[in-house]
């Protein structure tokens, strides 16, 4: 930036403007030379929801024009956009309720969601990343109370059709099935055939079955599973018998079995295993025998195992695998031998190997992996300790290598890969030059690329993608372009003229220009930050105006404040102000 700064105070802040010649009816003060305009700070976009649709990224992004939407990129600028905007105006047409962790899921080519136009309520949506291809496939309820949040939810994907449970007036809240038709969308199983819910729960797809937790009004909420016919789907057991729920938690499936949570009230909560029949749903193995827990936590699946983590009141906290057998049910390797824990983290299947992070007081924060041997679990690189460094998380696998975000205490929390070498573990890009973190978050496998959302400390939050390599990190579009642009609520009145000075904050360089709105008895004005940062704008009366004040002591006047920044998309900003005169 070329100029200096001069401190202008408002309610006692200082707030920063470039030296030039005052402007007389802004009262500000402007730069000889604009700035170029490559550090226009943009404000952030709110994007979530990310998943892979047959190699498209599918998301959404919440803005203040349309609300909550579903968007698609494939990783260009150019065709990174919002599909369609379902809800009028600024009503979110993506309508994820609160309790759903997965109002989306892919199938068959399409991906379905939940949607509300406004009309209908919520219901099922289908989108194969077009506008003419986003359409209503079927209403499922009414989208009057109670059922208007009664919409689809728990959305899982599988075997070319999409699962969930949603309910109508005729069977209540139970299991259905869409291939993204309306033909092709029906109730799988009325589970409780009365006035009361089946209300299927915690769907999980296990290779070609549907494994979920649900209510017959018999059995309590039980382990389910279903092959996507009517005929196919049933009880699998009842775990706890009678009327008592068994609180199944953590379903996961891997190499044809799902995997579970659950206490019989003998073992304390313990790992369970299930192949679909009430003979092969059976404990894996008390981990810690007696009533306590053995605290099962983070089950991840790499080829037929299953990795956790577990304290079995002997070795603390360490990795277990399990291929369903209490003899395959195993400490990979006793970390930190005797009893404190290794406390290991972040399970994650990359490349053929399980990586995680863990920490101790000889090594710090370290990245590991493990084949599921003993011999084969080895640490992969260590992070420095200090107040600023973390832990590798947010890890996902893509294409083979692992990525993830750490803090290594000289570039901030940044973008990192490994291929499950020391050698090969590796900064992908400063994202936030210097110590100020570029807070990579949401990562997400698409394809062969990563995509995620970081921070430049330019464009604010926006959706980035990777190939592994500092060149093909980028971000992939500034969706959010509107500049930053705030009318401060310090104001810095004056009683003995009547004018009042209001406070402004913009992300670039650009003209700010206030005037009066409807009969308003204000003078115009104008200010022309050289940069980003803080100005002010001085807000005095017409002659008129002043005729009021002295003979009232208070005029209300409403401004309208437009900002045009030298690039991006500019703003407007009505305010309402009461000047007075003593």
């Amino acid at each position: 930036m070329t100029g200096t700064a001069a401190a202008v105070a408002i309610g006692g802040v200082a707030a920063s403007a470039p030296e030039a010649s005052s402007a007389r009816d802004g009262g500000a003060i402007d730069a000889p030379t604009p700035p170029a305009c490559d550090e226009v700070r943009t404000r952030s976009s709110r994007t979530a929801h990310f998943i892979d649709g047959d190699g498209t990224l599918f998301f959404t992004v919440r803005n203040r024009r349309f609300g909550e939407e579903l968007w698609v990129s494939d990783g260009t600028s150019g065709s990174t956009g919002m599909v369609k905007d379902i809800g009028p105006g600024r009503a979110d047409g993506f309508d994820a309720a609160g309790y759903d962790r997965s109002p989306m899921a892919a199938a068959g080519g399409l991906v379905l969601f939940a949607g509300d136009d406004g009309v209908r309520g919520r219901q099922l949506w289908a989108s194969d990343g077009t506008e003419a291809g986003t359409a209503l496939v079927k209403e499922i309820g009414s989208s009057a109370p109670p059922y208007y949040d009664e919409g689809p939810a728990s959305l899982t994907g599988m075997g070319g059709a999409v699962y969930f449970s949603a309910e109508d007036e005729a069977h209540g809240h139970e299991l259905w099935r869409s291939d993204g038709t309306e033909a092709g969308t029906a109730l799988v199983k009325d589970l409780r055939p009365t006035e009361y819910d089946g209300y299927p729960r915690n769907l999980t797809a296990v290779g070609d079955r549907l494994f979920f937790t649900a209510r017959d009004g018999v059995h309590g909420e039980e382990l389910w599973v279903s092959d996507g016919t009517e005929a196919g789907t049933a009880l699998a057991k009842d775990l706890r018998p009678g009327v008592s729920s068994s609180e199944v938690r953590g379903l996961t499936g891997v190499g044809g079995r799902a995997f579970f949570l659950f206490d019989d009230g003998v073992h304390g909560e313990e790992l369970w295993t299930s192949d679909g029949t009430a003979a092969g749903t059976v404990l894996a193995k008390d981990i810690r025998p007696g009533r306590r827990y053995a605290e099962v936590r983070e089950l991840t699946g790499l080829g037929n195992m299953l990795f956790f983590t577990a304290d079995d009141g002997v070795h603390g906290r360490e990795l277990w695998t399990s291929d369903g057998t209490e003899a395959g049910t195993v400490i990979v390797k006793e970390s930190l031998p005797g009893r404190p824990s290794a406390f290991p983290d972040y399970l994650t299947a990359a490349g053929g190997h399980l990586f995680f992070t863990r920490w101790n007081r000889a090594h710090g924060y370290s990245l590991w992996k493990t084949d599921g041997t003993r011999v084969g679990t080895v640490r992969v690189k260590s992070f420095p300790r200090g107040p600023a460094a973390t832990y590798p998380w947010d890890l996902v696998g893509v294409g083979g290598s692992l990525y993830f975000r750490v803090d290594d205490g000289v570039h901030g929390d940044e973008l990192w890969r490994s291929d499950g070498t020391e050698a090969g573990t590796v900064l992908v890009r400063d994202i936030r030059r210097g110590s100020r973190a570029g807070y990579p978050r949401d990562l997400a496998a698409v394809g062969d690329r990563l995509y995620f959302t970081a921070n430049d400390g330019i464009h604010g939050d926006e959706l980035w993608t990777s190939d592994g390599t500092g060149a093909g990190t980028m971000m992939v579009d500034d969706i959010d372009a509107h500049v930053i642009f705030r009318v401060l609520r310090r104001t810095e009145p004056n009683t003995r003229k009547g004018t009042l000075r209001v406070g402004v904050r913009v992300g670039a360089a650009g003209t700010i220009e206030m005037t009066p709105v409807g009969r308003s008895l204000l003078r115009p004005a104008t200010v022309t930050p050289g940069g980003p940062g803080e100005s002010s704008l001085l807000l005095r009366p017409t002659r008129e105006g002043r005729r009021t004040l002295r003979r009232t002591g208070r005029l209300v006047v409403t401004a309208e404040f437009t900002y045009s920044p030298c690039g991006g998309v500019g703003a407007s900003r009505t305010r309402s102000y009461t000047l007075r005169l003593r």
